[in-house]
Formats: C-alpha cells, structure tokens, sequence
C-alpha cells in the first residue's frame, strides 16, 4: 500500500510541474519535493527525470530527509 502511495505521489507531483511556468522562460531553481529519501542516488534520478541538474537528499532537523531538486545555472 505504501508503494502505491509513493507513486501516487509522484504522479501528481508531475502533473503539478508540468503546469507550472517553467515552460514559459520563468526558471524555478530549487523544488522542495516531499518524496522522503535515505541516499542521494533517488533523488538524483528523480530530479533529473523532472528536468532539474542536482538532486540530493537534505535533512532538515527532525523532519524525515527529503529530495531536493536544484537547478545550478540560477
């Protein structure tokens, strides 16, 4: 059930980039994402698929670790 969720999740979050204005010159340099993550190597291959250069997993104090999406050319 959870996995069902996780893709669920992603789903919709895909649906949600792609309505945003990145399409219309606007860049967006970091996205906060809520996919929760142990090790960089997710988020790297998410991010890329979602058009972003850097992906990494950050720990924000005792939040559970989350992916981070960042384009390094803003």
């Amino acid at each position: 059930m959870k996995k069902t969720s996780t893709i669920s999740t992603l789903l919709v979050l895909l649906f949600l980039l792609s309505q945003t204005p990145h399409e219309v010159g606007a860049k967006i340099c970091d996205l906060a994402t809520e996919v929760r993550c142990f090790s960089d190597r997710p988020c790297v291959d998410m991010c890329a698929n979602l058009g972003y250069r850097v992906g990494f997993c950050e720990f924000r104090g005792f939040e559970p670790r989350l992916c981070i999406c960042r384009n390094i050319d803003c």
